[in-house]
């Protein structure tokens, strides 16, 4: 089965090298993945524009990332072929608990302050040691990282497409 929307997915990261000779992979994402939300489910990879189900039998962390083992994959030769290519998770089987929100939740909605003028959109992500940074592209090209704080955030409305920052808190990452 293919499908050619790929709006609903969350990538999981890329096939960077094989590992072994029975044709299991690594799979390095810029994200941290617990090997059991893809662990024996199907999930997408891209080839070409088209997204391609495949099967995940098996998934383990190994350093910084992850070693699966692909339905049908059973040699070094097979997993050779799909180094570089990336895999995707519908965002709707990702686990949420308490209203959880995904980075890939945020990704393309409004920023805007309290009074509601809007000074970016959120363009992507960063996770560092301390804080996690939030990418937020203005009018003319521009991308600021702001940390994506609690005491910085006013309040996440996925209904409405935009993050509400506290204007007096970001003023000091956020340059006119």
């Amino acid at each position: 089965m293919t499908t050619k929307k790929t709006d609903d997915f969350l990538l999981l990261g890329k096939l960077s090298t094989t590992f072994g000779i029975k044709g299991q992979m690594k799979l390095y994402s810029q994200w941290s993945i617990d090997p059991e939300i893809i662990s024996s489910k199907t999930v997408y990879m891209k080839a070409g524009e088209e997204m391609k189900t495949i099967k995940v039998l098996d998934a383990r962390s190994h350093k910084a990332a992850l070693v699966i083992t692909i339905e049908g994959c059973a040699s070094i030769d097979e997993a050779e072929k799909l180094v570089g290519r990336e895999l995707y998770m519908p965002s709707k089987d990702l686990p949420r608990e308490n209203s959880e929100i995904y980075y890939s939740d945020l990704e393309g909605l409004s920023c805007s302050d309290e009074e509601g003028n809007i000074f970016g959109v959120v363009n992507g992500f960063i996770e560092t040691p301390m804080y996690d940074l939030i990418a937020v592209k203005d009018a003319k090209g521009r991308i600021t990282e702001i940390p994506f704080l609690q005491e910085l955030i006013v309040e996440v409305d996925l209904e409405k497409s935009v993050v509400i920052w506290d204007s007096a808190r970001i003023k000091d990452y956020y340059a006119d």
